[in-house]
């Protein structure tokens, strides 16, 4: 009686162990995937409110570094009069432990500008590096190639 009572209760631990880090593989994913939309997603515009929208979702760190990719980047944009729309085609976790992870994603991003007759397609691969705050996840690495 006493050994099926444990065991019980061991499966069932396993059981709510598993579910929980599969929900939490599942979040950073997300995380991931919405993060390469905010990254690649931008408008001539609106671009400082675009770039700090990206931008918050970083650790102290990365924002700092991320503030000077910004300071590169801004007045291009503003002069081409760029607009980019990321789109996620596939996402899926490199790896992932309780505390970091990360998520590689393929975004096709369609810009457009002042300075090209039509649209085009950047077709970008992403690791975002994350790690988990104890509010969420927060990028704290990104890889374009």
């Amino acid at each position: 009686m006493l050994i099926a009572l444990v065991s019980s209760a061991a499966a069932g631990y396993l059981l709510l162990t598993r579910d929980r880090t599969e929900n939490d593989r599942q979040d950073a994913l997300a995380a991931g995937r919405q993060y390469a939309v905010d990254l690649t997603t931008y408008d001539f515009a609106t671009v400082d409110a675009d770039f700090q929208r990206f931008a918050r979702h970083g650790t102290k760190a990365f924002r700092a570094s991320y503030a000077a990719t910004i300071a590169a980047s801004e007045p291009a944009i503003v002069k081409a009069q760029t607009r980019s729309l990321g789109t996620v085609v596939g996402a899926g976790l490199e790896s992932y432990t309780h505390d970091r992870a990360n998520v590689l994603v393929a975004v096709d991003q369609e810009l457009r500008s002042a300075t090209r007759p039509g649209p085009t397609t950047d077709r970008s691969r992403i690791r975002l590096t994350l790690v988990w705050s104890g509010d969420g996840w927060l990028v704290s690495a990104v890889q374009v190639f």
